[in-house]
């Protein structure tokens, strides 16, 4: 009767032990970058202008320039303010530790910056004012970077271009208020334009699943050479560049 017990029970084991085995969960399979995504950050821009608006005053300014008649010149160095952007882009595994990808980016900015000055003129008071403000920011990148398990660190270069505006003047304060001529702005000088130029710089990412992706970067942009427009003797000069930290989240596909 105990052999036939023993005899069970040893056969019941050995039915057991596959099923046994096979209840062992197998290791989740490793993390694959290669895919597209979609994603969005929120970040903070250090622009500088380099915006100069110059007007030379003469004896035909008899009521308006500077006593004595002399050169007037404001200008903007830097800005800065809040960006939010919006991201697609597809990264390939070239091995298990290298990987190329393709971005592209479109960033609505609050990245402005104002300045005025005051001055006396044969009439009164003169208030000089100088804008500017990044309207719009994208760009277009490759990437390279390496990756492991879940991390992944890259650079960064490409194309940018964006919509820069600016705005440069002056005004007089205290003009006879029955003098419309004297009570305008004069000598203003506004742009609103596109421009194109590079962007450059890096960044690490860290798989939060199979599909949610936390993202840093850092952008250094150069939105190409001066733009100058000359108003007989009123002129403004414009050029732009920012440097851009960020952070988000993607989703891979």
């Amino acid at each position: 009767m105990k052999s036939y017990v023993l005899a069970i029970a040893l056969l019941g084991a050995a039915s057991a032990s596959p099923s046994a085995a096979q209840s062992v969960a197998s290791p989740p399979p490793p993390f694959s970058w290669s895919g597209f995504y979609v994603g969005g950050t929120v970040g903070y821009g250090q622009a500088n202008f380099d915006d100069v608006w110059q007007h030379t005053y003469d004896e035909e300014d008899d009521y308006y320039g500077p006593v004595g008649g002399q050169e007037r010149m404001l200008t903007v160095k830097s800005g800065d303010g809040l960006l939010a952007s919006a991201k697609i882009g597809y990264n390939y595994e070239i091995n298990d530790k290298l990987f190329v990808g393709l971005e592209t980016d479109i960033s609505w900015s609050g990245v402005d910056r104002g300045k005025s000055t005051v001055w006396n003129s044969a009439y009164g008071v003169v208030l000089g004012e100088t804008s500017s403000r990044l309207r719009w920011l994208a760009t277009v990148r490759p990437r390279l970077g390496v990756h492991d398990g879940p991390a992944l660190i890259y650079v960064t270069a490409g194309l940018a271009y964006g919509s820069v505006q600016s705005s440069s003047g002056s005004f007089i304060l205290g003009a006879d208020p029955y003098d419309l001529g004297k009570s305008m702005a004069r000598y203003n000088v506004s742009t609103d334009e596109e421009r194109f130029g590079w962007a450059a710089g890096f960044g690490a990412e860290y798989a939060l699943s199979s599909h949610w992706i936390m993202t840093g970067e850092f952008l250094y942009v150069d939105l190409n050479g001066s733009s100058y427009y000359d108003r007989g003797r009123t002129s403004l000069s414009l050029e732009t560049s920012i440097a851009i930290l960020r952070g988000g989240l993607a989703y891979k596909f």
